[in-house]
């Protein structure tokens, strides 16, 4: 009998005969067991016969005859491809293409593998090397196409789904695909009539139709999507998915009611289908309507208790009930029920942020990053969790990676600016010109010119001020925002407050009480709230956070009210030419010193910029006795975010105690007590900086309550710079212990010159570091434990009394001053009416 040769079962593959191919190669191996030609084709001919364990047994085979056999390690590969095993695909095509790098076949085999392994990005170099040899190969086109799509390249995915389909021209998905690259690329009328065209070829196929409405969904063309998913509403008025679908494109638009409609409809369609309740649930909550929000969200869980959007929606609606144990619980199912969606780890970690749990909040942090890495949300996440430890390097480090990548980032341009406070090397004239250059970057293409205001020109009405703020709450703002409110006159001010946080506590409610108006703008667009200060008629806008969290800078950068300033949130400048004033006093902005470090003008009030309130906690504690006494040593606190506490102040703190070897330094640390990598790093920096840390204590956060008692362990508090303390040490002032404060060039280096100043305790204020250190060492002694224990005695009424919690004449004093500010722009105005038109 003669035996086929390889030419002739080639053949047999060539013409579909596979029966008659595994034949052939069967009888060559009767005759020869070793035949590794034979096995070869036995096995590719069992593959092609759908017998692909069989085939994979005898192409193992063949490898292990002949390790090197190129077409053996593709068809094995395939095999594999069959059985869903990528993994070892990849690894029989790597091998292959070790032997043959510019292999046709072999390239586009490793390049189908990774693409359905989702590696983008390494799947285009073989699919590109195929295509330089067989230009065209249809499927390394589709595959390739889709590669840079993924990897938003989509002009070059348009050309490859181009040729796909020119060489098939009826293909409704390529059609479909060409369609979702041009909307990317924003040619949004060839992108509409390529999907009229698939329409033309399928009107009412519901699968078409989906298609059509998703691939627009998916891009963001809610409007286009929308079209598309009211024809399918017509065709098919029962399909559960297109009702909520169509419900997701109104939403995304904003639209609620009509979203509310189609959420409706789907959970009559299916009352056990939880998305609809889950949707259903966020238009209640963006209605501010949280009762029936939580039903919704709870009649989800209970169709499908692992639903993770309903849980993390839930958890955010607790959350801003002051739920935070329950929000907490919430999450940790979510991640669990979907562990690679990153939305409730952002929640979560910010949760355990605010409450200090910095250890957990890192574990967390380091999970979202092996899902989301690089991701600039991430990244930014990662930021203000380094920056609440006091880590402002680290920080500062991570802003500078998203700007790398992107230089126009204005939320990490802006946490730039934040932490740059910080840096005692920056000299104040970099510092603001890194502000303003921050308002010509992303800001002032804002400005509105020209705009006509309806406001009456009237000096002496009644003025309507609105203060915009994410801090009006249990806050550092609320302690300065509340007595003036409480104090304001009615019949000269009318006003607003303009919340940015969707957070309320018993804080937010006294603060709503001494309110004329309350508006929650935190879900409200930029122009949106335009609108809303447009029809409050808002004369002066008053913003309350500078570059902080929650902050609508943009806002002001539009020119949201005929005159707009900044005060309490941080006293600098916030660079925006818009903003017209800064609210100041003379000890924190002296004449000459700080103006050319604003791109405001300075509005200085005669008695204080600031007037404090303490806390309810606070209002009974006694001051007690100075702590020296009893002790037979002194006892220093920093009661101060860690973040302020930088190397130059550590070094200085070395010095001085140093010089008193029996004192104690009290740290805080913003963490709780058992930290142990926030408290490890604070000893760390302590003792790199030389501090004798037998002398230094730490302690973590507490409830208010026992932060203010704890003032009754402390003689003297020492406040860092550049970046002074603020409510700090008002809070310490309060509880009878004076504050160190080295004066600075700065405003930020000047709010303890400004309070210290206004209760009398000038003495406490140095001028450089070398006065700092001998201020608080003449003090180390029997004669200065007395000199201190009378401060202390007399430091609370003497407090009570000064302007720093003179709320009376501090509102008043501010009164004048908008006044003052609102006849220099009536002036303005009328200048302005009254000169001649030009030709």
């Amino acid at each position: 009998m003669t035996l086929a040769s390889d030419q002739a079962i080639e053949a047999c593959l060539e013409q579909g005969e596979h029966e008659q191919a595994l034949a052939l190669a069967e009888a060559r191996l009767l005759a020869q067991q070793q035949d590794v030609p034979a096995a070869f084709y036995a096995g590719v001919s069992l593959f092609l016969l759908e017998r692909a364990e069989e085939s994979g047994r005898v192409l193992d085979w063949v490898l292990e005859a002949q390790p090197d056999h190129l077409r053996a390690l593709n068809a094995r590969a395939q095999v594999c491809l069959q059985q869903h095993d990528l993994d070892r695909a990849k690894q029989l095509l790597e091998r292959a293409i070790a032997l043959a790098p510019d292999d046709l076949r072999t390239n586009f085999n490793l390049g189908q593998v990774l693409v359905l392994k989702g590696d983008s990005e390494d799947a285009v170099p073989p699919l590109e090397k195929a295509l330089a040899q067989s230009p065209d190969l249809i499927p390394a086109h589709l595959y390739l196409a889709d590669c840079k799509y993924e990897l938003h390249e989509y002009e070059s995915a348009l050309q490859h789904y181009r040729v796909a389909g020119e060489a098939t021209p009826d293909s409704l998905d390529i059609k479909n695909n060409i369609a979702a690259c041009l909307i990317r690329l924003g040619n949004l009328a060839e992108a509409k009539n390529t999907l009229d065209l698939i329409l033309e070829q399928a009107p009412k196929d519901r699968g078409v139709l989906y298609n059509l409405a998703a691939t627009c969904q998916l891009a963001g063309m809610h409007g286009m999507a929308i079209e598309y998913f009211r024809k399918l509403y017509v065709y098919f008025p029962n399909d559960v998915e297109v009702a909520v679908n169509f419900g997701l494109s109104y939403e995304r638009l904003g639209w609620m009611d009509q979203a509310a409609v189609y959420y409706m409809r789907a959970a009559q369609l299916a009352p056990d289908s939880a998305d609809p309740h889950c949707y259903l649930g966020g238009v209640y909550e963006f209605r501010k309507q949280d009762e029936k929000a939580q039903q919704e969200y709870e009649r989800c869980l209970e169709i499908k208790p692992d639903h993770s959007e309903a849980l993390a929606r839930l958890a955010n609606l607790k959350n801003r009930q002051n739920l935070g144990e329950e929000a907490e619980a919430l999450l940790r199912k979510a991640i669990k029920a979907k562990p690679d969606w990153g939305s409730p780890y952002l929640q979560l970690i910010n949760l355990l942020q605010e409450r200090q749990c910095f250890d957990e909040a890192l574990v967390f942090m380091e999970k979202l990053e092996s899902i989301a890495e690089g991701a600039h949300e991430t990244l930014l996440t990662r930021a203000s969790l380094l920056l609440k430890m006091g880590q402002i390097a680290k920080a500062m480090a991570v802003y500078r990676t998203v700007l790398e990548e992107q230089p126009r980032h204005p939320d990490a341009a802006s946490g730039m600016l934040f932490c740059m406070n910080y840096d005692p090397e920056l000299t104040p004239e970099r510092l603001a010109d890194a502000y303003k250059d921050w308002d010509r970057l992303f800001a002032r293409h804002l400005l509105r010119k020209d705009v006509v205001w309806p406001n009456e020109v009237l000096p002496d009405r009644r003025l309507k001020v609105g203060f915009v703020s994410g801090d009006l709450r249990g806050h550092s703002v609320a302690f300065f925002l509340e007595p003036i409110l409480q104090q304001h006159d009615k019949d000269k001010l009318d006003i607003y407050c303009y919340s940015t946080h969707a957070y309320t506590d018993t804080v937010t409610l006294r603060l709503m009480k001494y309110s004329d108006h309350w508006r929650f703008i935190h879900d409200l667009s930029d122009e949106a709230v335009l609108e809303l200060l447009r029809l409050d008629e808002i004369d002066i806008l008053i913003d309350l956070s500078n570059h902080t969290a929650h902050h609508r800078l943009y806002l002001f950068a539009r020119k949201a009210a005929p005159i707009q300033m900044t005060w309490i949130g941080m006293p600098t400048t916030t660079g925006i030419a818009a903003i017209d004033y800064r609210i100041t006093d003379a000890r924190m902005d002296p004449v000459g010193m700080t103006e050319s470090l604003h791109a405001e003008k300075l509005l200085r009030l005669p008695s204080s910029g600031w007037c404090y309130r303490p806390a309810d906690e606070a209002q009974g504690l006694e001051v007690g006795e100075l702590p020296a006494l009893r002790n037979g040593h002194l006892s220093f606190a920093s009661f101060n975010a860690f973040g302020k506490i930088n190397n130059e102040v550590i070094t200085l703190w070395a010095r001085m105690f140093k010089r008193m070897p029996t004192a104690v330094l009290h740290m805080f640390t913003g963490g709780k007590d058992d930290e142990s990598n926030l408290n490890d790093t604070v000893n760390e920096t302590f003792e790199a900086c030389g501090f004798p840390m037998a002398q230094l204590k730490l302690f973590g956060r507490k409830p208010l309550d026992q932060f203010y008692a704890f003032h009754q362990q402390i003689d003297i508090a020492l406040d860092p710079f550049p970046y002074n303390g603020g409510t700090t040490t008002a809070h310490d002032l309060w509880m009878g212990v004076p504050v160190l404060t080295l004066a600075g060039r700065k405003p930020i280096q000047r709010m303890g010159v400004s309070m210290n100043t206004s209760v009398g305790l000038e003495q406490f204020i140095a001028q450089t570091p070398e006065e700092y250190v001998d201020i608080a060492v003449a003090f180390d002694n029997p004669a200065g434990y007395q000199r201190l224990a009378g401060i202390r005695g007399a430091l609370r009424q003497n407090m009570q009394d000064s302007p720093l919690m003179n709320a009376e004449q501090v509102t008043r004093d501010l009164e004048d001053g908008l006044r003052t500010a609102w006849l220099a722009w009536c002036e303005t105005q009328k200048e302005q009416a009254s000169a001649p038109a030009l030709a």
